[in-house]
């Protein structure tokens, strides 16, 4: 701080100098002066404390320099270890070469295997019925008749005329008065005018034809032929099904015309749970043999609805085989068997010929044929009887029964044909000219059906369920 009489020489010695310019800005009291130092000095300790940290601040960012120098010199060392060629490495690869000419294409291959032929399609689901058809629209109103015009005012009737004066009596008597002239006649009344007529009716529109009904789906039929083996059929739902069978028809002789006897043919409709297991048993035909001898029975078809271990409850009998000189041939099944009668095996035609027994048909011997088989309660019993053999002349053997149990046939006299198998055998032929004897049909008590009065049946049997 200056003294009073320095200030005052100081600011004499200011006046006279060549800045006179900057006289008039400087203080000229001492308190001016006072203030002025006073804020220098405040000023110049603020100006200190941002020098020390202005100069704090550059030693941080110096400080961050050397850590950035750092770093950047280590990344430096990082690519420069990549880098091909860098410190004696190898260089980079060269650009890869142009590609070679195309090989030349291989010899074709071998055609493959034909594929295996594809599975049967499922049966196809049940056609849909028919929609109705569409309501026809219905026809317009007639138009009203226009009304009718009215008939004129009839005119008024003419005046009557006045009747005639009375004459004069005679003297003495008063003449008669003379009757009053009848009044006029009013004129008629005009007739009324006609009513119009009342306009016809509009016709009523035609009624759309109802659509045809559709075609109902077809029911899927279950067939079971003759594969010499049990068979069995599985209820999809539980439901009622028709069960057509059939039986066997007994061995021919084409060469002389000589027929077997038809198979019968019995239907029942059966309740059935669904998954109900029926074991089914489908006859064959009985053999037929050469001009000289004679055909086996045929076999019969039969149904276990009670399952196996139970006779069956649907049996249709097979037919007599043919004998040589029956020009009439083997017999037909057409008798039914109630359920009173038990089952039993067809007798033989006599000498060495066997009868039939459960499942089985009786074999041919002694030129007589075999008797016809009966039902079993099991299904894997089933087989037709053997027919006589003959060896000086095969011709003349005897042929086979039926799957089923047909009977064997006899050979050599023409005359022994096998018995038809059924819920009672057929007897085989013998010495008679009967000819064989057809084995009988049964149908369980419990069921409702046919037993009798179908049509026979000729070749292989067979059995078909249908759902109703």
């Amino acid at each position: 701080m200056l003294g009073d009489s320095a200030n005052a020489a100081l600011l004499g010695d200011i006046t006279h100098t060549t800045l006179g310019g900057l006289a008039t800005v400087l203080p000229a009291s001492k308190a001016e002066v006072h203030n002025k130092d006073a804020d220098l000095q405040t000023e110049l300790t603020n100006l200190q404390a941002k020098n020390a940290n202005l100069k704090a601040e550059v030693a941080a960012l110096t400080a961050g320099h050397a850590e950035v120098q750092a770093v950047i010199k280590t990344v430096i060392q990082q690519v420069n270890k990549i880098t091909p060629g860098y410190d004696g490495t190898n260089g980079l690869n060269g650009n890869n070469g142009t590609t070679g000419p195309a090989g030349s294409t291989g010899q074709s291959g071998t055609t493959g295997n034909t594929g295996s032929t594809g599975l049967t399609g499922e049966t196809g689901g049940t056609g849909l019925t028919g929609g109705t058809g569409l309501k026809g629209t219905t026809g317009g109103t007639g138009t009203t008749g226009g009304t009718g015009t009215t008939g004129g005012t009839g005119g008024t009737g003419g005046t009557g005329t006045t009747g005639g004066t009375g004459t004069t009596g005679g003297t003495g008597g008063t003449g008669l008065k003379g009757s009053t002239g009848g009044t006029g006649s009013t004129g008629g009344t005009g007739a009324m005018g006609r009513t119009g007529q009342t306009g016809a009716s509009g016709l009523t529109g035609l009624t759309g034809n109802t659509g045809s009904t559709g075609l109902t789906g077809a029911k899927p039929v279950t067939r079971f032929g003759l594969t010499n083996t049990p068979q069995t059929f599985i209820a999809p739902t539980a439901g009622n099904y028709l069960f057509i069978v059939a039986g066997a028809q007994g061995g021919t002789i084409p060469f002389f015309n000589v027929p077997g006897g038809l198979g019968a043919t019995v239907e029942a409709t059966v309740f059935l749970q669904q998954g109900a297991v029926v074991p089914i048993i489908v006859a064959g035909q009985g053999a037929t043999v050469g001009p000289n001898g004679d055909s086996g029975g045929g076999g019969l078809s039969a149904v276990y609805t009670n399952g196996v271990g139970a006779l069956p409850t649907i049996v249709a009998g097979g037919g007599g085989g043919g004998s040589f000189f029956v020009t009439s041939g083997g017999q037909s099944s057409s008798a039914c068997t109630d359920l009173l009668t038990p089952p039993a095996g067809g007798a033989s035609g006599g000498g060495s010929a066997t009868p039939g027994t459960a499942g089985h048909g009786g074999n041919g011997g002694s030129s007589n044929g075999g008797g016809g088989g009966t039902v079993s309660t099991s299904t894997t019993d089933y087989q037709g009887g053997s027919g006589e053999s003959y060896s000086p002349a095969p011709s003349m053997a005897g042929g086979n029964g039926g799957y089923g149990g047909g009977g064997g046939s006899g050979a050599f006299t023409g005359l022994g044909g096998g018995g038809g198998a059924g819920y009672r055998g057929g007897i085989g032929a013998g010495s008679t000219l009967n000819g064989a004897g057809a084995g009988t049909s049964f149908l369980n008590g419990s069921l409702s059906g046919k037993c009798t009065d179908l049509a026979g049946n000729s070749g292989n049997g067979y059995v078909t369920v249908t759902p109703q």
